[in-house]
This record gives structure tokens, sequence and C-alpha cells, in this order.
């Protein structure tokens, strides 16, 4: 689980907030997450988010792989 935390106040409620809004107003379906990032990673899944595709570079070419998840 994704723990990030604003002060002593977590922000994780607020991220899925942001999220919800983002999928229901903005209708986002994809996301893109560096491999690296697990606590990205497992956030989103948590979300309902699923692995598409992996790439073994980012977008700027560099050798940091990045995964493609897509919204179920």
């Amino acid at each position: 689980m994704l723990t990030a935390h604003l002060g002593t106040v977590s922000a994780y409620p607020v991220l899925c907030q942001i999220l919800q809004y983002l999928r229901t107003v903005q209708h986002l379906q994809t996301v893109t997450v560096n491999e690296q990032n697990t606590g990205a990673l497992a956030f989103y899944l948590k979300q309902g988010f699923t692995v598409s595709r992996r790439s073994p570079l980012d977008e700027q070419g560099r050798p940091f792989p990045i995964l493609y998840l897509t919204w179920r």
C-alpha cells in the first residue's frame, strides 16, 4: 500500500478521492508507473488497475522500466 504523509495526516484517502475523480469525471483509463516504484504500483493495483504492458525504457529512452496499467 502507498503510504504518503502530509504532516501527521495520511494522504491515502485523499489520493483515492483524486483517483476516483479522474476516473469518473476525466475518464482516466491508463496510468504509467516506474516499475521500481513499488509503492505506487501497489496503490494502483489495489484501486483496480492491471498491468497491460511493460517497456524496458521510459518515455525519454532511458533504461528505467515502465509499466502501463489499465483500469478494469
